[in-house]
């Protein structure tokens, strides 16, 4: 009796599971007769293996969910979300969740990145190929776990040389965001902003974001851009990475010295100072104005901030390494 119960019990699961799979599948067929426009334009650069010869399949189920691109050889899933995705965050995370427990890496573009950076999301997905999974794995026992560190803070504030010392204080990598921007433009910031607007460069400033949280192990150090933090996506990525054991570190400074900085590279800076008009007193008033809207925004994301208008870069070094040795104690 008790095996019949069994038999019978272990017979609806299959059929509800078979029943689950058809609707996937009709879903699935449904969804790509009717994709997005940003789903349309990615599919013309995914299909046909155009893409590094990857095989991409769209509207792809997996499981009770459905990828919007799958490449079955690089266990890979791309998904497109659209503007309110903040309304569904938690269901993408469980979603995310389920495929990285079978094995997939998962990317995730919006649709502005779409319409707007299409060549730097195709580098992306391409670069993101080429990498093997490999689950993180806890530090051997009895080796200290050290955070990664990443330097938010106002342009001119110090985040790239205070990146350099730190990682060589600590002896890993660093990176710089601006930095991976310009290489895969093929052009300095200044000409993106001239040439493309100050929109697409921030929708490549969060594609370079996300390889470089997605790969943070690889450099243990990171210093963004001052504007990093203006786009709500982008703070979403910070708050998620320090809830995620990445230490941010708002390097905080005053108008008056972030001002002195930045005339030292007239016309680098193409939201201050245009091709570098401005003197000194204008300068300063239009840093006090952009501080006044960013300041809130890094210090929401910062786990730690250092006011370094009175600290050596040594002594700001110091501070943060005895914040990461803190977090390192605690983990």
């Amino acid at each position: 009796m008790v095996c019949a119960r069994l038999f019978l019990k272990l017979t609806m699961k299959d059929r509800n599971l078979s029943s689950n799979v058809k609707v996937s599948q009709r879903r699935a067929k449904t969804l790509r007769q009717t994709m997005t426009p940003a789903e349309t334009i990615l599919w013309q650069h995914l299909r046909g293996k155009q893409l590094a010869g990857l095989r991409f399949r769209r509207q792809e189920p997996v499981g009770p969910y459905i990828a919007d691109f799958l490449c079955f050889d690089a266990r890979l899933v791309i998904e497109l979300d659209g503007c309110s995705h903040e309304e569904s965050f938690e269901k993408d995370k469980q979603k995310d969740y389920y495929l990285n427990q079978q094995g997939y890496r998962v990317l995730r573009f919006n649709n502005r990145e779409i319409t707007q950076n299409l060549i730097g999301v195709l580098a992306t997905i391409e670069q993101r190929s080429h990498m093997q999974n490999s689950p993180t794995q806890p530090p051997p026992e009895g080796e200290e776990f050290m955070p990664t560190i990443l330097l938010i803070g106002f342009m001119g504030c110090g985040k790239s040389s205070v990146a350099r010392l730190l990682a060589k204080n600590l002896g890993c990598n660093t990176c710089d965001v601006d930095t991976l921007i310009e290489t895969a433009a093929g052009k300095p910031i200044s000409q993106i902003f001239a040439e493309e607007g100050e929109e697409a460069f921030r929708g490549q400033e969060t594609t370079q974001l996300k390889i470089v949280l997605e790969n943070k192990g690889e450099s243990a150090v990171v210093a963004s851009g001052g504007g990093i933090v203006t786009r709500p996506e982008n703070r979403t990525l910070l708050q998620s990475a320090a809830d995620n054991g990445v230490l941010v570190v708002y390097l905080k400074a005053s108008p008056a010295v972030l001002a002195k900085r930045i005339r030292l590279q007239p016309g680098k800076r193409p939201l201050i100072d245009g091709n570098g008009e401005l003197n000194l007193q204008q300068t300063q008033e239009r840093v006090s104005e952009l501080l006044q809207t960013r300041s809130p925004l890094y210090e929401s994301v910062a786990g730690l901030v250092v006011d370094t208008d009175a600290l050596t870069l040594e002594e700001v070094v110091q501070q943060i390494v005895m914040a990461a040795a803190g977090m390192a104690t605690n983990n």
